[in-house]
């Protein structure tokens, strides 16, 4: 029987908080023990993050092996990025930017032709 720890990834939104142009900042990705009740984040200044979407190791044994993606706006550059964090230590291992503003979605997006 395998046991594991349930962790819960997500965004939080400040709604006093606007950056340029009335937008608002994100506080950051949280990641939840919801066992331990620990907390890491992941904040940086001028950005806001949409939704963290976890992808499991292929070879994974514990629940949070893998990676968490979100995609950010990065107020400050104008721009956008796909932020890359090892899920288990919740520490930035890359980013891809973008050349232009995604804006941030919720659940996907879908679209009718």
């Amino acid at each position: 029987m395998r046991i594991t720890t349930p962790y819960l990834y997500l965004a939080a939104f400040d709604s006093n908080t606007h950056g340029e142009r009335g937008l608002s900042e994100g506080e950051g990705l949280y990641k939840v023990n919801t066992t331990t009740k620990e907390t890491l984040k992941w904040v940086e200044k001028g950005c806001s993050a949409g939704e963290p979407v976890f992808v499991a190791a292929p070879s994974a044994i514990r629940e949070d092996e893998g990676v968490v993606l979100a995609v950010v706006l990065d107020h400050a550059h104008h721009d956008s990025f796909l932020l890359v964090l090892d899920a288990g230590s919740f520490k930035e291992i890359a980013r891809a930017r973008a050349p232009h503003l995604i804006p941030n979605g919720f659940h996907g997006q879908y679209f009718q032709l």
